[in-house]
C-alpha cells in the first residue's frame, strides 16, 4: 500500500460512496452536482476565499481530487478496500482520467466486483475519450460537471504516506518501552520515556 490506511478510509466515507454505487443513484448524485454548480458558479469560483454549505461536496470532491494519483488509485484497486474502493477508483477516475490510470482499472476483475465493475468501464471510457454507450445520459451529465469543477483550483492536499516496515518495527519498539517504563516506575517513568521517542523522532528528522 502506498497511503495510510485510515486516510483511506476516510476518503471512501467522505465521499459518499453509496450515493455512487449503482447507475441509477450516481445519475441523481452526478445530476444535482452539476446543476448546483452551474447555478452557484460565481460562489464556487471563489473558492477557497468564499464558502457556501450546499457546495460542501464540491469542495469535498476538489480536496480529493487534489490527492489523486495513480498510486491512490493502485490503493482503491488493490482490493484491500472491498466494493467500497473500486466504487471510489471509478468516481475518481472519472472526475480527472487519465490514460495513466488504464492499468489499474483494467485490473480490476468484473467478476470480483459485478455490480459495481459499470464505474470501472465509465473511467475507462472517459480516460481514452469514447463514448460509453451504457448510458450516455450519465456521460454527459460527468462531463458538465466535471467542466465546472475544472477551472477551481486545487487545494494543497494529499494522503499521507503508509508506514514503511521499518517506521512500524521502530513505532512498535517505541510502544513498548513506553509499556515497560510505566510498569517499572509508573507514569512518571512512562512520561519520560515518551518524551525521549519524541526527541528521538525529531533527531532522526533533522529538528
Amino acid at each position: 500500500m502506498h497511503f495510510d490506511h485510515d486516510d483511506v478510509v476516510r476518503m471512501i466515507a467522505d465521499l459518499q460512496y453509496m450515493r455512487v454505487m449503482d447507475v441509477p443513484g450516481a445519475k441523481r448524485h452526478v445530476a444535482k452536482l452539476a446543476r448546483d454548480a452551474v447555478e452557484l458558479k460565481g460562489v464556487l469560483s471563489q473558492y477557497p476565499r468564499v464558502r457556501y454549505q450546499p457546495l460542501d461536496h464540491h469542495y469535498v470532491l476538489l480536496k480529493y481530487l487534489a490527492a489523486f494519483n495513480v498510486n491512490v488509485l493502485a490503493d482503491l484497486c488493490s482490493g484491500q478496500y472491498s466494493w467500497r474502493g473500486i466504487v471510489i477508483a471509478g468516481w475518481l477516475a472519472s472526475l480527472k482520467p487519465s490514460k495513466d490510470y488504464l492499468d489499474h482499472l483494467s485490473s480490476v476483475s468484473p467478476t470480483a466486483y459485478p455490480h459495481n465493475a459499470w464505474l470501472i468501464r465509465l473511467a475507462m471510457a472517459e480516460a481514452t475519450h469514447e463514448r460509453w454507450a451504457e448510458d450516455t445520459d450519465l456521460q454527459d451529465q460527468l462531463v458538465q460537471l466535471r467542466t465546472c469543477l475544472a477551472p477551481i483550483p486545487l487545494p494543497n492536499f494529499c494522503l499521507r504516506p503508509a508506514l514503511s516496515d521499518a517506521d512500524v518495527s521502530r513505532w512498535v519498539t517505541e510502544r513498548d518501552a513506553v509499556k515497560d517504563a510505566n510498569r517499572a516506575g509508573g507514569a512518571s517513568a512512562a512520561l519520560i520515556a515518551l518524551g525521549q521517542t519524541r526527541l528521538n523522532r525529531l533527531a532522526r528528522n533533522g529538528l
